[in-house]
């Protein structure tokens, strides 16, 4: 966030770079000053496709779907090769549940250049139509392209473990990306809820217990307080969770998993183990944080 703030400052007039800016933006809740970009930009070039792009994000921050392909579609017009434009068109497409459109536009942001969260994209689109061969070749073609990227990696094991017989091939490819980065928080956390899914509760444990050494992130407390608890250590799943919550306050799944348990300390909850333990990894393909157009 400093170094476009600082470039807007130097020069408030600059263009460059602001469409990425604005996902930060996004990612961090910013909707105000997403707001202030999109409205300086527009009034500084409209012939350069990054104040669309940012218009494009600003509306799909207010849910404007429509009008956020709109805005993406312009800023195409300004720049067919911009290859971010046709990234943050994919992931438009599918909010708008729309994969097939989807997969070309992120087939053609990979073709600009290539990058992690266009094959990312292209694989969410691909598992949308149900074409789960297709989007383990794209994840196969992450890693060819980006090889030492432990992203790629976890992308491998998402799609691997979608199906029963690929689990371990999947446990292996978050290893692997583990084995590159062992500070990379997808890994961990891929890694934690297969096993936690294969009812593997002692390892998933001794996983996050090694993993908070190195990361010592909100969402890692939340989820191992959740394996705590469900192996009966109550009071340390407590501590874990309130934890969390120290280090973000806005952590929802912290909350509710700690309304949850002291619900059940009080007796007016059963301690059955939460369906949601594990968050589905196989899911995650759609929801793993710093792959996400936007």
């Amino acid at each position: 966030h400093a170094l476009y703030r600082r470039a807007r400052e130097s020069d408030p007039r600059v263009v460059d770079g602001m469409d990425m800016f604005a996902v930060l933006l996004k990612k961090k809740g910013d909707e105000a000053e997403l707001s202030r970009l999109a409205h300086d930009l527009l009034n500084t070039d409209q012939r350069r496709p990054e104040p669309w792009v940012v218009a494009a994000v600003y509306s799909e921050v207010r849910g404007d779907l429509e009008r956020a392909l709109t805005f993406i579609e312009k800023a195409i017009t300004m720049d067919p090769r911009h290859a971010f434009a046709h990234r943050i068109k994919g992931t438009v497409l599918l909010s708008l549940c729309r994969p097939e459109p989807a997969m070309m536009a992120f087939f053609q942001a990979n073709k600009l250049e290539k990058d992690m969260a266009s094959f990312h994209g292209l694989v969410r689109a691909s598992i949308a139509v149900n074409k789960h061969n297709d989007a383990l070749v794209t994840a196969k073609e992450a890693v060819q392209a980006m090889p030492r990227n432990p992203m790629s990696y976890v992308l491998v094991g998402q799609v691997l473990a979608r199906t029963q017989e690929r689990r371990e091939q999947a446990r292996k490819a978050f290893l692997k990306a583990l084995h590159m980065n062992p500070k990379c928080l997808q890994a961990i956390m891929c890694l934690t809820r297969l096993l936690t899914e294969d009812n593997r509760l002692e390892e998933a444990a001794d996983t996050l217990e090694k993993a908070v050494e190195v990361v010592p992130h909100h969402s890692l407390y939340t989820q191992l307080g959740k394996i705590l608890f469900s192996r009966g250590m109550r009071a340390e799943a407590v501590d874990l969770l309130h934890k969390a919550l120290s280090m973000q306050a806005d952590d929802r799944d912290a909350r509710v998993e700690l309304e949850r348990v002291e619900r059940v300390m009080r007796g007016e909850e059963s301690a059955e183990i939460d369906d949601g333990i594990g968050a589905g990894v196989s899911r995650d393909v759609a929801a793993t944080p710093g792959m996400h157009g936007t």
